[in-house]
């Protein structure tokens, strides 16, 4: 992954903005549905929340490939949080987005921390 801090900082803000939007959004439509009909729905309307924000905000500022991960990843997660935890009527969108927002940067702490495992020791080039 790409480790200059305007990356960093890019990808964190694509990651917070999916997932208040999608937490908001799921809450508001789904809150009402069973939550067996509510979750899957949530989990397809998050990830497309997630690749309109990519497409139409973050692909040309942060490329594609790792932000697409984390934005769809997060949306996923956010809204099927959302429609669980969210009172239900989705009066209270504010709460559903800052839990969105929370769902985001732990998202972004945990695909970083499992790159870093995977890739290993990095070498500047000498070995």
């Amino acid at each position: 992954m790409e480790q200059r801090i305007y990356f960093l900082l890019g990808d964190l803000t694509a990651n917070i903005s999916t997932g208040a939007l999608a937490a908001a959004v799921c809450a508001w439509l789904l809150s009402d549905l069973p939550m067996w009909l509510s979750m899957p729905v949530s989990m397809l309307i998050g990830m497309a929340i997630g690749m309109v924000l990519l497409y139409a905000l973050f692909l040309r500022l942060f490329g594609a490939m790792e932000p697409m991960l984390q934005t769809m990843t997060t949306g996923m997660f956010a809204g099927m949080l959302a429609v669980m935890y969210v009172p239900h009527g989705g009066s209270e969108l504010w709460r559903a987005a800052m839990m969105g927002s929370h769902v985001g940067i732990v998202v972004f702490v945990l695909i970083w921390l499992l790159n870093a495992a995977i890739s290993g020791p990095q070498t500047m080039g000498r070995e």
